[in-house]
């Protein structure tokens, strides 16, 4: 149950088997002072009082047996390394009305704010946690999230009051329990409320609409499977631009307060559900804070035979058209938004083997310029990938991959334009040249918007997924584009391919406006070098672990001509690479989630290392492929596997930022191992060539055994 009303406060609870848990949105406080002092103290007095009804009937719902032993922790550790981290003043009242509660009912109360009370051992005495005003840092070491998970995957209690909602930001799972992340909220004004679902225990009493003077808070991330008891009309409120959210991407009604079924883990069994009986209001001083506070007090304990139908049908009306947590896991919900991605590297794919050719061949230019019009579009890419990131995370994923589609679209135009003009070179290289930049660009903000739109509309839950099919579109998309592009020039000659990319641009970007934006996450965005910095790490390792694949691609023609190969053979070694790949990432998708982003990236360089080495090792073109489909399954889940942790590294405000520098890393290794491998073979011969990669993938393993080994302290 989730309960949020005076003053903004929300009481999350799980319990037993399954859980029922609900969150709630606080200020974005993380960066005021600790002295500052709260205009109304007396209404933080109000926030506690308010959430006594919810928390006495969370703990309430354990079996009766063990409710008259129960003992739950309360919890408040608020803590940044800068020590600018916000602290409630009302902390100190919300422990002793806890306490008066637990003295009252018959359940003991510790408190602390101390994480290393997150231990298996000693959770296992207490029914239920209370996150009573948590914010920021929760936890010290990532044993002490492990602690706290397993608690709750073993079917632990959890409450979660006010800014519980702020903590731990960067830790998914953490989100998963609470349901989301504050975004923001108007100045305070006057709405009113509406309750959803008059039956249910928490707002028993409460008037059908009431009007209510507060900060309305609005959620990213939202939980589409929440339960909302009650809401408000978001059309209603006033201040809303100062906000900087799209507010349209909220739900109408808007939650105030709700609960959620959440399964935390390997738990069976049927939910207890609550069936309690109240008191008339009546009034009780509370804590340091003075003053006299409404509060209702549980008469009976909650009923193990009560049917869940009640709870749910209320909220499931103004949520039955979003989709489950389990339909935003599938492959088509995840389709929808990396199509975006297979739409860039199509209209990539497509010119691709045509150019050099018609460069080099009929409009007459030496061959090194024709290299250069393909490189050109690598180097827009690589330089805007920054921006694109940025645009993503301050205007919003959807807008990147409009812009993104519209450049698509434009690169059509200026091929056709080039094609049109080849009677006057010049004029037709120039609009050849601006077709590839504006491919470039595309490139970058349609293929980093898409991540991000993909990632925060499916959940970060499901990154690794994202990111991995993501990955399957850009390869699929080139494999498919660039043969296909051969055909149709041969057919209709380059016009048609011009036209082909305004229509895969054109019409993405209709499809692009068509869908639900997502939140833009407010909060301050960080310096690009502090990004930067955070990013190296990852992008070193992502740029010297993708050498085996780019040596392969560049190289392996000349590497079986050296062995006098068949010549056949060498595009069925990169059809052996490229099958492995896409089939490790398709089968092994769900590795990522189950053990971790650095566990999976160690075993993929380690098995892409045996690859490149029977490469290098190879006495005949067997030998060859099968060192290329090893190379391939490893090298498949390198990406996905180091991204999901380097995105970690930063505020969800800037993971697109993030992702797009992550990327550039792939960019650079891409654009430079040709000519460092070419300086190689030049002086070793085209066998060092593997032997090249094999050592870079190598220090790209010892690099991430290096970040994996310091990151414990590092969260610390």
């Amino acid at each position: 149950m989730a309960f949020r009303d005076f003053q903004g406060i929300e009481i999350g609870m799980a319990f037993g088997p399954r859980k029922v848990v609900g969150w709630e949105r606080s200020r974005n406080e993380a960066m005021v002072p600790r002295n500052r002092k709260l205009k109304n103290r007396q209404s933080m007095v109000w926030m506690c009082a308010a959430v006594l009804p919810l928390l006495a009937a969370g703990l309430a719902a354990f079996p009766a047996s063990a409710a008259a032993q129960a003992r739950i922790l309360v919890y408040t550790r608020n803590y940044t390394p800068d020590g600018k981290g916000y602290v409630h003043d009302n902390i100190a009242a919300s422990v002793a009305a806890i306490k008066k509660m637990g003295a009252e009912k018959g359940f003991a109360v510790d408190a602390s704010d101390d994480p290393a009370v997150f231990t298996d051992a000693n959770l296992k005495q207490y029914a239920a946690l209370v996150f009573s005003n948590s914010n920021n840092e929760a936890f010290a070491t990532d044993a002490e999230r492990d602690a706290f998970k397993h608690y709750i995957e073993a079917g632990g209690g959890f409450v979660g009051l006010h800014s519980a909602s702020g903590s731990e930001r960067n830790w998914p799972y953490f989100q998963s329990v609470l349901g989301g992340k504050f975004a923001a909220h108007p100045r305070q004004q006057t709405f009113t409320v509406r309750v959803t679902d008059p039956d249910f225990a928490a707002v028993k009493g409460l008037p059908a609409e009431f009007e209510w003077t507060d900060e309305c808070y609005f959620v990213g991330n939202l939980n589409p499977d929440i339960k909302p008891v009650l809401v408000t009309d978001r059309t209603k409120l006033v201040g809303l631009e100062a906000t900087k959210l799209d507010v349209a991407s909220f739900p109408n009604p808007l939650p105030l307060a709700w609960y959620q079924h959440f399964d935390g883990g390997a738990q069976q069994g049927g939910l207890r559900q609550p069936h309690p009986l109240w008191h008339d209001r009546e009034g009780h001083p509370l804590g340091d804070g003075g003053g006299k506070v409404s509060s209702l007090y549980l008469k009976e304990a909650w009923s193990s035979q009560a049917s869940p139908q009640t709870m749910d049908t209320a909220a499931e009306a103004s949520f039955s058209d979003a989709p489950s947590a389990e339909e935003r896991s599938g492959v088509w919900f995840i389709a929808g938004y990396v199509y975006f991605t297979f739409a860039c590297y199509l209209s990539i794919g497509l010119p691709l083997a045509v150019l050099p050719a018609y460069v080099h061949l009929r409009m007459g230019y030496i061959a090194a310029l024709a290299g250069l019009v393909i490189s050109i579009q690598y180097i827009a890419t690589f330089l805007s990938r920054p921006w694109a990131g940025r645009i993503s995370d301050k205007t919003g994923a959807k807008v990147a991959v409009i812009w993104g589609m519209g450049a698509l679209t434009l690169s059509g135009v200026f091929l056709v334009a080039a094609a049109t003009l080849l009677k006057i070179p010049l004029l037709s290289l120039s609009a050849l040249v601006a077709s590839r930049l504006a491919l470039g660009v595309g490139e970058s903000l349609g293929s980093t918007g898409a991540t991000l739109w993909g990632i925060t509309a499916a959940g970060s839950e499901n990154t690794a997924k994202v990111i991995s099919y993501n990955g399957v579109c850009t390869y699929g998309a080139i494999s498919i584009g660039a043969p296909l592009g051969v055909v149709i020039d041969q057919q209709w000659g380059l016009v048609s391919l011009g036209l082909l990319t305004i229509l895969v641009g054109g019409g993405s970007m209709v499809l692009a406006m068509r869908k639900d934006p997502v939140p833009v996450m407010p909060g301050e965005h960080l310096p690009f070098s502090l990004v930067l910095g955070r990013m190296t790490p990852f992008g070193m390792a992502l740029a010297l672990g993708g050498v085996g694949y780019s040596a392969l691609a560049t190289f392996v023609t000349l590497f079986y001509a050296a062995h006098r190969w068949d010549g056949n053979g060498a595009a069925l070694c990169l059809t052996a690479f490229g099958v492995a790949f896409i089939a490790a990432r398709l089968v092994f998708i769900q590795a990522i989630n189950r053990f971790g982003g650095f566990p999976v990236s160690i075993v993929c360089l380690v098995v892409e290392s045996m690859g490149v080495f029977l490469l290098w090792w190879s006495r005949s073109p067997w030998q060859a492929s099968a060192g290329a489909a090893i190379a391939g399954a490893g090298y498949a889940l390198v990406f996905p596997a180091l991204g999901i942790e380097a995105v970690k590294r930063v505020p969800e405000q800037n993971r697109g930022t993030a992702l797009g520098v992550y990327t550039v890393f792939a960019d650079v290794s891409f654009f430079l191992v040709g000519p460092l491998a070419g300086a190689v073979i030049g002086i070793f011969g085209y066998d060092s060539v593997f032997m090249f990669a094999l050592v870079c993938v190598l220090i790209s393993l010892g690099i991430v055994l290096a970040i994996a080994a310091r990151s414990p302290r590092e969260l610390a």
